[in-house]
């Protein structure tokens, strides 16, 4: 599951890349036509507008997918405490059915009183406990690391490679195609 969460961050670098290559391509003429240094540019602005509304039709689709789905079964048992139910919605979900939202209905139940900073401490004493949130959490700092600096060093690699181009406001020789280069260098980058 975390290496598909992961790798979709590759899928959008590169899917980000190719909707802003697809949507510069269609506006280059316009650009190329009433664009001038130092003065806004309408079809840019246009252009930009399409790419950040393409970005949040994944949200949107994971907002609609992650409301269709009944909590999951661990989570039925052991915190709801209600193991019919979940092997309910285990079967429906197997089957198919959109049964589970039948039964769906809303409950108050008292609040029960939260952790608290000893009960933490309680379980950090416990020396199996701490090693596994320790080896837990020193992997996911290394793998920020390595990832933070592979984002990081991108610009750099991608100037290396010939593909990085300088886009300044007002330089007279900026062009729609100079904005082109430089978003297929930072799809380069992404692969």
């Amino acid at each position: 599951m975390i290496a598909a969460v992961f790798s979709m961050q590759g899928v959008g670098f590169v899917v980000a890349a190719a909707v802003a290559s697809i949507v510069l391509k269609a506006y280059e003429s316009a650009v190329v036509a009433q664009c001038s240094p130092g003065v806004a540019c309408v079809p840019l602005d246009h252009a930009w507008r399409i790419c950040v509304a393409f970005g949040a039709i994944p949200t949107i689709l994971t907002w609609y997918l992650r409301t269709r789905l009944p909590e999951t079964p661990r989570f039925t048992v052991h915190v709801a405490q209600d193991a019919a139910r979940a092997e309910a919605d285990v079967n429906a979900v197997l089957t198919n059915s959109d049964e589970f939202r039948c039964r769906e209905k809303p409950e108050l139940k008292p609040a029960k009183a939260g952790l608290t900073w000893a009960d933490f401490k309680q379980y950090i004493s416990i020396r199996r406990n701490g090693l596994v949130l320790f080896g837990t959490a020193s992997c996911w700092f290394l793998l920020d690391v390595a990832y933070y600096c592979n984002n990081l060093y991108t610009p750099e690699i991608v100037k290396a490679m010939g593909y990085a181009t300088s886009v300044k406001a007002n330089d007279p020789t900026h062009n729609g195609q100079t904005i082109f280069t430089s978003v297929m260098g930072q799809a380069t980058g992404a692969c």
